[in-house]
């Protein structure tokens, strides 16, 4: 619980479009296209790859500039472009657009099931009250507790 407290308080602090140093990025999912496997709320961690394999989820910009996560169908690819056909797990047909591979983030490397809410909560200021000043209670009393013990 506190981890994930720690962990929703750097999303929302540093965003989902603030580019870390890191190797993969972080995602919130806003709607249940892709439910069963990835629910609104969920976190998705995505790191990109050289190379995207059919049944793979990745999250791509589409044609409105929308982060989106969806399950590749099909490969195609003119000699110029690849291009991925993609689709929703829960929706009925596959994505009207077909994804060009520059305009693919990465690939899916795991799900924060929830955490969306705990960045939610984050960015209030009620939220951001709690994931400060808890934690600092907690240190504050574990020095005291050490010191306590020491003399």
């Amino acid at each position: 619980m506190v981890i994930g407290l720690i962990t929703a308080y750097f999303i929302a602090v540093f965003g989902f479009h603030y580019q870390l140093p890191l190797p993969f990025s972080l995602y919130l999912v806003q709607s249940g296209s892709m439910e069963p496997a990835i629910n609104t709320g969920d976190v998705v961690v995505v790191k990109e790859q050289p190379n995207y394999q059919e049944r793979e989820v990745i999250t791509f910009y589409d044609s409105d500039h929308r982060v989106v996560t969806h399950r590749i169908l099909k490969i195609q690819s003119d000699g110029k472009e690849t291009v991925f056909v993609t689709k929703g797990d829960a929706n009925e047909s596959a994505d009207t657009n077909p994804v060009p591979q520059s305009q693919v983030i990465g690939k899916l490397v795991m799900v924060l099931p929830k955490m969306g809410f705990m960045v939610s909560f984050a960015k209030t200021r009620y939220g951001a009250l709690l994931l400060i000043i808890v934690p600092a209670v907690i240190i504050i009393y574990d020095e005291f507790r050490q010191m306590k013990k020491e003399k």
